[in-house]
């Protein structure tokens, strides 16, 4: 197992009163040229930034000063759940949640994984336990999510939907077989790059993941169930995706596994996802039953 120690050393670590800065070594001029060490002053005065909502806010601005640079986004840690209403940003522990972060990022792509690249970490400290954190990664160039992928393409076009559909299974059974758990698996956190037609799908915010040295079907099927629920919370708001789509879905995922036990258990979530376009309000009882 690669331990994070290893990682660091391709990182320059830069230590001020209460800030810990570490820059992969690579980017250390462009970055420290920008102004990293001085974060929400460089956010604040950047004409160039694009602000996207999530749990916090996410910060896109170039690299090197000019509009047609490549682009880096600088993601700041908030909790989620009732934990944001408590502590905000506030975090505590020995082992920072941005090194974990780092740890999954670089196992995954080790692995051929797409993955963005982790630029620099940010840590704000507050005595020996508490603590703030930035993450920066390279901005995926001429991407978009897969939430505002499906709101805006026609169902009709089932080509282009299929193709995308495909890519997601691929890309999260290959990091399944990595041996990454995602715990925020959302189509918020899966972009799809479009870059002279190729189609190209990348799994981002690690945040909260974990390694093992396998996962166990159960745990797939839990991490599956996950994607799924969030398809489901989307919809309320706009159509996203149709029964046909999911079973393009889970047929791609599985569609290397020919031995008859998990061909059954292929098809006894196929019968899940069809029961649940009939019985409204038992969609917990079935994620029970297909995670036991």
């Amino acid at each position: 197992m690669v331990k994070i120690k290893l990682i660091l050393n391709l990182f320059k670590k830069i230590k001020g009163k209460d800030k810990v800065v570490y820059i992969r070594n690579e980017a250390a001029n462009d970055l420290l040229d920008r102004g990293i060490l001085k974060l929400e002053k460089l956010i604040k005065e950047c004409p160039d930034k694009k602000i996207f909502q999530g749990r916090g806010e996410t910060v896109s601005i170039p690299i090197k000063e000019g509009i047609d640079n490549p682009r880096m986004v600088i993601r700041h840690y908030h909790h989620g759940g009732i934990f944001r209403k408590l502590f905000k940003d506030i975090y505590w522990g020995i082992r920072k949640r941005p090194f974990q972060e780092l740890l999954v990022s670089e196992v995954a792509r080790k692995n051929n994984l797409n993955t963005p690249l982790i630029l620099a970490i940010v840590v704000q400290r507050w005595g020996y336990i508490f603590y703030q954190a930035d993450i920066i990664t390279q901005e995926v160039e001429d991407s978009i999510n897969a939430y505002d992928y499906f709101k805006s393409l026609n169902f009709e076009n089932k080509l282009a939907r299929e193709k995308v559909i495909k890519g997601m299974a691929d890309s999260i059974k290959k990091m399944h077989e990595v041996g990454v758990y995602h715990k925020d698996l959302n189509l918020k956190n899966i972009l799809i790059q479009n870059k002279e037609n190729q189609i190209e799908i990348f799994i981002i915010d690690f945040d909260k993941a974990c390694l093992k040295k396998r996962l166990t079907e159960r745990q797939r099927k839990r991490n599956l169930l996950r994607l799924n629920r969030s398809v489901e919370k989307l919809e309320k708001e706009t159509p996203l995706m149709t029964r046909e789509d999911k079973v393009v879905f889970l047929n791609q995922y599985y569609k290397d596994k020919e031995d008859k036990e998990e061909t059954i258990k292929k098809t006894a979530i196929l019968i899940i996802i069809f029961l649940w376009q009939f019985l409204l309000g038992q969609g917990s009882a079935l994620s029970l039953h297909l995670v036991s």
